[in-house]
């Protein structure tokens, strides 16, 4: 594969470069990537919005995901980097219930410039990666500039960014997705990563984001009428026909400071971190009408345990603020891209279900605690199990009673890896639903618009519709390859 690759850069290459010797254009070319392939099997009967059909049972949904990355950075000199990422990825489903299906993308993830100015610096500009402490406010690719500088000898940096965003950018993570849009957003952040003697390290960072109205769907309601004083007339923003359906629907000028800290002695760590979340969110519910929300909200993460060589005990907890049913409430965390994997079912973004997925503020009105086991053996075989329970930080209502319990999970997970070459891996994950998740509005709405509507807010507005407690199996097996 890389002498492929490096062939097809040769043929390419400028005819500037023919006057350089040979061997040392290939040495200033570093290639990297990895193919990943995995089959995903869910079984159960409970109805998942927005991935399930409501109205019928669902057996032995199954797809197969494929993930080819790679990674091009040409040294040009020692001061100077360009770093290149696409993907070709594709997920073939089977059946009528299946997740998805459809051909494979190629998909130029990131293209961008590294410079390198002065000892301990780095400056980068381009389309790249942006990411922030575990992906709960940022993670994605996007068109800007950032800046970090490190102390002490890598132990402390300092970093500053500000991005023209998409609005549906993938994470950085190594998901796939389609080609993102441009849209209108502006983000800009600025932290530092920082150590207290041997025992301490941490990240704070403050982001601000300035998200104008990013709608593209083709109707009425999202025509953006504005009043432009240039003109002085009423004139209305353009809609990208060829583009399609995208965008939040949403105007917001939104802050978050955030801070995490790990403390590690002998064989016990623990972290902890916190997320303070404000500022105002204007929502369009008509094509003159706004609902506007004054953002208050947190989020909060924790973890302690034992680490003792191939063997790792821990409690974790994480939840944020937020009405369960309201992401765009005043007391619902907001995230830009979150990409943080907490289970396999509940709040993950690798796939699958998803009941809370990678898209935008996976937390909001919602906790889950429990307990994590890890052990590796002779560091070539690494099994993981994860107990949860899952809550609400609002109580819903359900057949008259009010209720928390969101719902129960249990993680299995295994990977053998030979030669950090190949690596094989299986997951397996259930979800136990309880009331609060039936209480849900996309569960009680799911016979809407099927039978007359008198008869929807009645008879039917407290049944379960496949939420009947019925356990949500996921099992996925696959297989990495990496090269460099």
């Amino acid at each position: 594969m890389k002498r492929f690759v490096v062939l097809l850069l040769l043929i390419a290459a400028p005819a500037g470069l023919s006057g350089s010797p040979l061997g040392a254009f290939v040495d200033r070319i570093d290639l990297s990537g990895s193919l990943r392939i995995r089959m995903w099997n869910i079984t159960g009967k409970t109805y998942v919005p927005e991935k399930m059909p409501s109205l019928t049972n669902y057996r032995n949904i199954n797809y197969l995901d494929l993930f080819f990355r790679n990674r091009i950075n040409l040294s040009v000199i020692p001061e100077i980097e360009v770093r290149s990422v696409f993907d070709i990825d594709s997920i073939f489903g089977k059946g009528s219930s299946s997740l998805s299906t459809g051909a494979a993308n190629f998909i130029p993830r990131d293209v961008y410039a590294v410079f390198r100015p002065f000892d301990g610096s780095e400056l980068m500009i381009g389309l790249e990666p942006f990411s922030l402490p575990g992906g709960y406010i940022l993670a994605r690719d996007a068109t800007g500039i950032q800046y970090r500088h490190y102390f002490s000898k890598g132990q402390a940096s300092i970093y500053a960014a500000y991005i023209r965003a998409f609005d549906n950018a993938n994470d950085t993570f190594g998901q796939g997705s389609d080609m993102p849009y441009y849209l209108w957003d502006n983000v800009c952040y600025i932290g530092t990563r920082f150590s207290i003697g041997s025992i301490v390290t941490g990240d704070a960072y403050y982001v601000y984001e300035n998200d104008l109205h990013t709608e593209n769907d083709i109707n009425l309601d999202s025509v953006n009428f504005r009043y432009d004083p240039v003109s002085r007339s009423f004139v209305y923003d353009a809609i990208d026909i060829i583009a399609g359906p995208g965008g939040d629907g949403r105007k917001s000028s939104l802050h978050w400071i955030g801070l995490h800290i790990r403390a590690v002695t002998g064989n016990w760590f623990v972290r902890l971190g916190g997320i303070f979340n404000f500022g105002v969110m204007r929502n369009r519910i008509h094509l003159y009408t706004y609902r506007r929300s004054v953002v208050r909200a947190g989020l909060m993460e924790f973890e302690a345990g034992y680490d003792r060589r191939n063997i790792i005990v821990s409690v974790i907890a994480e939840g944020a603020t937020g009405d369960p049913n309201r992401r765009n409430a005043g007391i619902s965390f907001q995230d830009i891209k979150g990409s943080h994997d907490f289970s396999l079912i509940a709040v993950d973004s690798t796939g699958g279900l998803a009941l809370r997925g990678s898209g935008e503020s996976q937390w909001y009105g919602l906790y889950g605690c429990g307990l994590n086991f890890k052990y590796a053996l002779f560091d070539s075989l690494i099994i993981q199990m994860k107990l949860l329970h899952f809550g609400t930080t609002k109580t819903l209502y359900w057949r008259g009673s009010g209720t928390t319990w969101f719902g129960d999970e249990v993680d299995l997970s295994a990977e053998f890896s030979f030669r950090n070459i190949l690596s094989v891996f299986l997951t397996a994950g259930g979800f136990l639903p309880q009331r609060a998740y039936n209480a849900l509005d996309d569960m009680s709405n799911t016979y809407r618009g099927v039978f007359p509507a008198h008869i929807a807010r009645s008879v039917l507005r407290d049944l379960d519709n496949h939420a009947s407690r019925s356990m949500i199996f996921e099992i996925m097996l696959g297989v990495k390859v990496a090269y460099d």
